[in-house]
């Protein structure tokens, strides 16, 4: 169905990307490999248990490296892998996540960041982001819904949140031909419909 193969979700905690990846996995026609970054691989999903102790006090440094870790691990284990099968990859986020996350809402020099991710990806990346732009108010009313515990992120409040969102923003505006804001204020339904009329209209054009 698609010709971009591998999409990418991005979005503030709350931003309801997940819920969209889920839904979008059972629509598209072809074989699907989802992978929650930076899970998917077993050394992933042990990087991923680990940035999500919730006492973690570490660097904003140390996790940007564990997440591009887990990043150089999933693609090689389970993205080229998948894409030699003919399968669409779905990514419920990336390295743009380090950027708005680390770089924007942490204060890490996003141009070392930016070295440091081209170096150990090697040039990967998504064919296609979608960042999922959401009122910090709305996914925080979502988080409090939610019965899990908050999140090592979530409790850094929102003005850290904020920050997070408007990086998004910023990286969105840095590429439009990579990336597309969606109003994540939308149901999920709508999200996906859209998503997948994005994805045929670009089939389409090329």
């Amino acid at each position: 169905m698609f010709q971009k193969k591998v999409l990418c979700f991005e979005g503030i905690d709350g931003s309801g990307k997940t819920t969209l990846v889920r839904i979008l996995s059972e629509r598209i026609s072809c074989p699907v490999l989802v992978i929650a970054d930076p899970g998917g691989s077993e050394l992933g999903n042990r990087i991923r248990r680990i940035l999500s102790d919730s006492g973690s006090t570490a660097h904003p440094w140390v996790d940007a490296l564990l997440f591009l870790a887990g990043r150089v691990e999933n693609i090689h284990r389970m993205i080229l892998p998948a894409l030699q099968q003919e399968k669409c990859v779905l990514l419920d986020r990336f390295f743009d996540s380090t950027f708005a996350y680390q770089g924007y809402g942490q204060g890490l020099n996003l141009q070392a960041l930016k070295k440091v991710s081209d170096a150990v990806l090697e040039g990967f990346r998504p064919d296609l982001t979608f960042i999922l732009d959401c009122p910090v108010e709305v996914a925080a009313k979502r988080i409090e819904d939610r019965p899990e515990v908050l999140s090592r992120w979530e409790r850094l409040g929102r003005s850290f949140m904020e920050r997070v969102r408007q990086g998004y923003l910023e990286i969105a505006g840095s590429d439009p031909d990579r990336y597309v804001v969606l109003d994540a204020t939308a149901d999920p339904e709508t999200l996906c419909r859209r998503v997948l009329d994005i994805c045929e209209r670009l089939r389409g054009s090329s």
